[in-house]
């Protein structure tokens, strides 16, 4: 029997740091109108930017009266405000009952190279504004390699807080301080930190299988699996460690992580196997999340815009986001779908308006299908932008669609390209879409 969920009404990533957390929350931000994504930066705008999310946890205890007020309402705003939260700073406390809450977790010694390698590339002038304690963290991953940095470090509380069991430490932010989570032994922060996952968490997944965590998320929201995810925050060419200081982190700094870990990576491939969401239609899905989108009418065009949820893949997050010039790239695939909510029992004509090419000559390239049937398409000059795609959609009136009609516009590059300016491997910038009837039309 089909089934469709529930599509949630707030979406929170509860952010492990060094996680893949920044390319997901590219693509989770496009799940929703551009104005109900929380921004990354919205902290700032509550001048809480001295502290830091990462360093939040150490100085719980000596927060002022202030700080902690300006910290409670920028929570409450944001879950009013905000329908895709993500960040550092646990929100679970904040959350209303029919949220999604997700998690990602990551092998241990991964992401602590990750960490390591990411703080060793930062300037000054990037944690200038932090605390005492995390700048010497700092300053020590950009001088020392990775054993000196953790015998230098060992005893700093700000590498405590993000190192030593930054995980399990990050996951229960919200019931031990930072001396009291100290006092814990290994099994109790791994057993605790488990529970609350199975206590909390909607979804907890690994980094190491991020295409089926994608999968199983975008199923959860609504939404198309992205397929390939171009890598933001990304620490190139974090080197391996030797095996004497991969043993240090397994079996001392990070052992609760170890434990946590081989749990959660067990508990997701159970999950995997699970035969049990075999009957939840992707198709339903979409359809539920296509319905709610709601187009502008510009003459006889119905007009859907990039500030607007996007529900197909293939495409980079978004540029200028919650401006009038909202576009997003295609790529890093050679091959991007979009679904429309628009009606298959009429023939339509289909408009992609292109603010751009990666290179002008891709357009020769391109292949466009409607419902998976090639389209026959032709450039069409309009104001205001480089030019429009226009093809016709034929009727589909007897197809059992209907029902919950959207259509699917397929795109094909051979090849794509990329500069040293925008090193994302892109094809067209998409900047507005729109169907209307052909009876409507004067064509």
């Amino acid at each position: 029997m089909e089934t469709v969920q529930l599509i949630p009404s707030k979406i929170y990533h509860f952010h492990i740091p060094k996680t893949a957390g920044t390319t997901v929350n590219g693509w989770l931000n496009g799940c929703v109108h551009a104005d109900r994504a929380r921004p990354a930066d919205f902290a700032k705008r509550w001048q809480l930017e001295w502290l830091g999310e990462e360093a939040f946890i150490v100085n719980q205890g000596a927060l002022s009266i202030d700080y902690q007020d300006r910290l409670a309402a920028m929570k409450h705003y944001g879950v009013k405000w905000f329908d895709v939260l993500h960040g550092h700073i646990s929100h679970l406390d904040v959350l209303p009952k029919n949220s999604f809450v997700f998690t990602i977790l990551r092998n241990p010694v991964a992401r602590t190279v990750s960490q390591f390698k990411d703080y060793k590339r930062l300037q000054s002038s990037d944690y200038g504004h932090k605390f005492q304690a995390a700048r010497k963290v700092h300053d020590c991953a950009r001088q020392y390699e990775f054993s000196e940095f953790i015998d230098i470090c060992k005893d700093n509380p700000f590498f405590r807080t993000v190192f030593e069991d930054g995980m399990c430490r990050f996951i229960l932010q919200d019931r031990y301080p930072f001396e009291q989570f100290n006092a814990l032994d290994t099994a109790t922060r791994a057993q605790e930190a488990h529970q609350f996952l199975e206590d909390h968490i909607d979804l907890v997944g690994i980094t190491e299988d991020l295409p089926n965590v994608m999968r199983d998320l975008a199923l959860a929201l609504g939404q198309v699996p992205p397929g390939n995810l171009a890598h933001s925050n990304q620490t190139e060419g974090a080197p391996a460690l030797e095996e004497r200081e991969s043993a240090y982190v397994r079996d001392k700094l990070c052992p609760a992580d170890v434990q946590l870990y081989e749990r959660v990576r067990n508990d997701w491939i159970a999950r995997a196997s699970d035969p049990a969401d075999e009957g939840t239609s992707i198709g339903g899905q979409i359809a539920a999340r296509l319905s709610k989108l709601t187009p502008i009418t510009v003459g006889n065009e119905h007009v859907f815009d990039m500030n607007m949820p996007l529900i197909g893949q293939g495409f980079h997050p978004r540029d200028a986001s919650g401006e009038t010039q909202c576009c997003r790239w295609m790529g890093p695939g050679q091959e991007a779908t979009l679904h429309i909510p628009a009606p298959v029992d009429r023939p339509l004509i289909l408009r992609f308006y292109m603010a751009g090419w990666s290179d002008p000559r891709l357009v020769d390239d391109l292949e466009i299908f409607i419902d998976g049937e090639p389209a026959v398409w032709e450039i069409e000059d309009r104001n205001n932008v480089f030019h429009a795609l226009r093809a016709k959609a034929a009727a589909h009136p007897h197809q059992n669609r209907v029902q919950t009609a959207y259509r699917t516009a397929t795109f094909r590059l051979n090849m794509l390209s990329q500069s040293p300016e925008d090193p994302r491997l892109r094809g067209f910038n998409l900047w507005r879409y729109s169907y209307e009837s052909v009876c409507e039309s004067a064509v």
